[in-house]
């Protein structure tokens, strides 16, 4: 493994920066990507994983440059014959049972670059994997997500949740690099769903959150709510735990413990 060349494209964002750290202390080498990356013949790339992507209140821009820089990734594992890793989203597999009515632009992206990597290598005779990501956390509270939103948020005096009764599941970034490491390992095609397993509830989280950071916000339940026309549970991890086998997952109680004493 340690003579592993890895090529990552958004290594500045936050999964991108934890990984190229995590990848680089066990010694494999990290190549950042850039459209006129200076590449050697004789150079053999083991995987490109790809976690550039571009949000934008421009809905339309959204999805041009995410299809476009898909098209671009595409064209570079065939020219050097690379196998690709994409983080896609948990929300696909609900959309395949029919239980998603109403999609983001963010999750329209996900999707339809997730359709032009399944017709791109139908025929050819390089692997691929989606990873269907639930929400990833960390130590980093300044990063996007539900729960560094919230801790930002409970730092005032009161906050005020919307979509409480809604449920969201998470992986911890420690987890996702060691997840990530092992599919390396793997010369196989598959969609994986990479998650904890089990759903919190928005309210119940905000209440977890602010007992273990000891805040003394006032949580107001907004009586705007309405039930979200999705109910998602949890994917389930079934493959996952077989790859990952003998390691135990971080739950929310401890990555929430984990965040607290990186804030100290």
């Amino acid at each position: 493994m340690e003579n592993l060349k890895i090529v990552i494209s958004g290594y500045k964002g936050f999964i991108g920066r934890n990984l190229s750290r995590f990848l680089k202390n066990k010694k494999i080498k990290i190549y950042k990507y850039k459209k006129n990356l200076n590449i050697n013949k004789s150079k053999k790339f083991d995987y490109f994983i790809h976690l550039e992507f571009y949000i934008s209140k421009n809905k339309n821009a959204y999805l041009n440059k995410n299809l476009k820089k898909i098209d671009e990734i595409l064209s570079f594992c065939n020219k050097y014959n690379v196998p690709l890793i994409f983080p896609s989203t948990s929300i696909t597999k609900a959309i395949e049972n029919k239980k998603i009515k109403t999609l983001n632009k963010y999750q329209q992206a996900k999707i339809l670059c997730e359709k032009k990597i399944e017709k791109f290598f139908l025929n050819k005779k390089i692997n691929y994997k989606i990873l269907r990501l639930s929400n990833v956390y960390g130590r980093d509270t300044n990063s996007y997500g539900v729960i560094p939103d919230l801790i930002k948020k409970m730092k005032k005096k009161k906050i005020i949740l919307k979509n409480y009764n809604d449920f969201r599941d998470f992986i911890f970034i420690d987890d996702l690099n060691i997840i990530i490491y092992k599919l390396l390992k793997l010369k196989k095609t598959l969609k994986l769903n990479i998650s904890y397993g089990k759903a919190i509830k928005i309210k119940d989280l905000s209440f977890k959150i602010k007992k273990i950071f000891k805040y003394k916000c006032n949580i107001v339940l907004s009586k705007k709510y309405k039930h979200s026309k999705n109910k998602i549970n949890s994917p389930k991890n079934f493959d996952l735990k077989k790859i990952i086998r003998l390691h135990k997952l971080i739950n929310i109680n401890l990555g929430l413990n984990i965040i607290k004493k990186s804030l100290i």
